[in-house]
């Protein structure tokens, strides 16, 4: 059987949540369920102790940007991947939501099931890779201070 991949969308729109389910719904050879979050005073807090393997956050929140968002939750320790939605294509919103910790971008507009497989597809490759970057990079870093002997510090 198919691993259930788990997505938490924090959108306020519901037609483009219901748009993103159909999609998701689709996707061949995937199990997929979807999860909505309004975005409210309380959401980006909750994210975290919200079990997801994957988090679909639009950029036109009421409170955040998306842009805030995706990088208080990765200052914050957020792992999972992380797919930024938004109504335009723009380059630079893209580039934005990139460097602030997305993991991959996604145009509303381009909302089909072969899309959103493809950017889930590719999102999770992306927070593996980093994860497992960012594990060895703790691990090296541990062996160099053992080595020196210096009082090993709190390493996220």
């Amino acid at each position: 059987m198919r691993p259930l991949i788990r997505i938490i969308a924090l959108d306020e729109c519901m037609e483009d949540v219901r748009q993103l389910r159909s999609c998701v719904v689709g996707l061949p050879r995937r199990r997929v369920s979807l999860q909505h979050l309004r975005e409210t005073h309380d959401a980006v807090a909750r994210l975290p102790r919200m079990r997801a393997d994957v988090l679909f956050i639009d950029e036109d929140l009421a409170r955040l940007t998306g842009v805030e968002t995706i990088r208080s939750l990765r200052a914050a320790g957020e792992l999972r991947p992380i797919v930024a939605t938004t109504r335009v294509d723009c380059g630079y919103l893209a580039a934005d939501l990139i460097r602030a910790g997305a993991d991959a971008y996604l145009a509303k507009p381009d909302l089909t099931p072969e899309m959103v497989g493809h950017v889930l597809t590719r999102a999770m490759d992306i927070a593996r890779a980093r994860n497992a970057c960012d594990r060895l990079h703790r691990a090296a870093v541990r062996r160099m201070i053992r080595s020196q002997g210096i009082a090993e510090l709190s390493l996220r």
